[in-house]
């Protein structure tokens, strides 16, 4: 697996002798020393690296023991579904691309089997409002994220970054190979195989043992609506509104035994106003 962040590399180097043999449409598989092989279903070319970067078609890498990987491309960006799976053969994650940006449900499991985590994104909403962030105008504000970007600065940018989607992503753009190699063997820290995304819809975090960590939805990549997050180290769970990613009036906080523990009130700027603890019940 240590060369995994190399299979691309390998993969244009081993095609050149094999392109040739082939007609257009027909599938071509190429081994690599490591046992490892890779599946690509596409029109074929003599000139393959050149042809690559306008990809379009269905490609996969598994070794003796299975499938690794599987996606598509087109125009030598991720287009369409997307799977990978751990070397035990059960899957890790699933989601669809658009154009290189992650749209619609993606999902990601442990080892085990267990769901971990569940996003919700939207390619073409995500080019709409870079297409307003990038246009600046002084008046036009149809998105939320565009009236958080005049008064927060660029650091609103990283709302759409993966590493706001996933914390444990890092930041850096790194081989593919590299990015599934993390994944399959850090069952409990996703690294997403993309760099940008925009969130809309349903978002989940779970524990290992299967509760809820995190739960809410997003709308136009900003948090709204009713939220709840629950922190491992105090054992409290938190539940209250956001609006346009701020924290709104009453979030309240829960003890195990659903008893209240703390109040706190935020105006609508999503500024704390005043916070009350209660005493534990007798």
């Amino acid at each position: 697996m240590q060369k995994l962040n190399f299979l691309f590399v390998l993969f244009l180097f081993a095609f050149r002798f094999v392109a040739a043999q082939h007609g257009p449409g027909n599938p071509v598989s190429t081994s690599g020393k490591e046992g490892f092989t890779f599946h690509f279903y596409g029109p074929t070319t003599h000139d393959w690296i050149t042809r690559f970067a306008k990809a379009n078609g269905s490609f996969s890498l598994s070794d003796p023991k299975g499938f690794i990987f599987r996606g598509h491309l087109k125009n030598h960006r991720l287009h369409g579904a997307w799977q990978s799976w751990f070397e035990n053969g059960s899957i890790l994650d699933s989601g669809f691309f658009y154009k290189g940006i992650p749209d619609g449900t993606w999902k990601v499991w442990n080892q085990q089997g267990a769901l971990i985590a569940v996003r919700t994104y939207d390619a073409d909403l995500y080019q709409r409002v870079v297409r307003e962030l990038q246009l600046q105008h002084p008046k036009i504000t149809q998105y939320p994220m565009t009236g958080l970007y005049k008064k927060k600065g660029p650091s609103v940018m990283d709302y759409l970054s993966a590493h706001y989607s996933f914390p444990d992503h890092s930041e850096k753009d790194e081989p593919l190979g590299e990015t599934i190699r993390k994944n399959r063997n850090s069952p409990y820290q996703y690294h997403p195989i993309f760099q940008q995304c925009l969130h809309h819809g349903l978002y989940l975090n779970y524990l290992p043992d299967g509760r809820i960590k995190d739960s809410g939805y997003y709308k136009q990549g900003l948090r709204n609506g009713v939220w709840i997050h629950f922190q491992q180290k105090t054992g409290l769970t938190w539940k209250g509104h956001y609006k346009n990613g701020f924290p709104q009036k009453e979030w309240k906080a829960y003890n195990v035994q659903g008893n209240l523990q703390e109040l706190l009130y935020y105006n609508e700027e999503g500024h704390l106003q005043w916070r009350k603890k209660y005493k534990p019940a007798p």
